[in-house]
């Protein structure tokens, strides 16, 4: 019998998804063949006119799954904002108070999947130093992919500093999702992993190789 994975941390996953359905199942995919799955994944549907909730919805509800780190477990939920001003941010700032109590947020955007270690190596890295706000995997530079976690006590601290009742403004650009200027003001430290890869095409890795 595969013994339960000790975690050392919590992670929610946001992926705010607008007219994906051609990739959101990669996404998802993806993430539930992690070496190391979030604790939570919320995929956040905003302002759509295609089928993306109709096929995220396949993927709703608990994963109990087999690593090489042992068994993991994670539930997906799918939630439909309807057509919501700021889209992105928007989606992003409503998953963050689904995950606030988490010690981080991960990212998910533009299609992005990730390589099977990514969350991993993406966890060891911002848990090796507390100084880290955000690290986001190599996307290669891609435009709009991105696979970015946050620490959520930065996050905390962004909207205290701004003033603001969520993290994003709701008028920011999508650029802004990794939130880098407030948190280098701050005194936070911004970094790209060295080890964890993400692209939107990177073919999805079954789970337990």
């Amino acid at each position: 019998m595969t013994e339960p994975m000790v975690r050392v941390a919590t992670i929610g996953c946001v992926i705010p998804a607008c007219n994906e359905e051609e990739t959101i199942a990669r996404v998802v995919d993806a993430l539930l063949a992690q070496t190391r799955v979030p604790d939570v994944i919320h995929v956040v549907v905003s302002g759509t006119s295609d089928s993306t909730v109709k096929v995220a919805s396949q993927f709703a509800g608990a994963h109990g799954l087999n690593s090489p780190r042992g068994e993991q477990f994670t539930e997906v939920f799918v939630h439909d904002i309807g057509g919501i001003p700021g889209r992105r941010l928007s989606a992003l700032n409503y998953g963050y108070s689904l995950v606030e109590g988490c010690d981080y947020l991960l990212g998910v955007g533009g299609g992005a999947v990730a390589e099977r270690h990514a969350v991993e190596h993406l966890e060891a890295e911002a848990l090796a130093d507390d100084g880290i706000g955000s690290v986001d995997a190599d996307c290669g530079g891609a435009e709009g992919v991105w696979f970015t976690m946050l620490s959520t006590h930065a996050l905390r601290r962004v909207m205290r500093h701004t003033d603001r009742a969520t993290p994003w403004a709701a008028d920011g650009i999508v650029s802004e999702c990794s939130l880098w200027l407030p948190l280098e003001d701050l005194g936070f430290r911004t970094t790209t992993s060295p080890h964890a890869r993400a692209s939107a095409d990177l073919p999805v890795e079954p789970a337990g190789t």
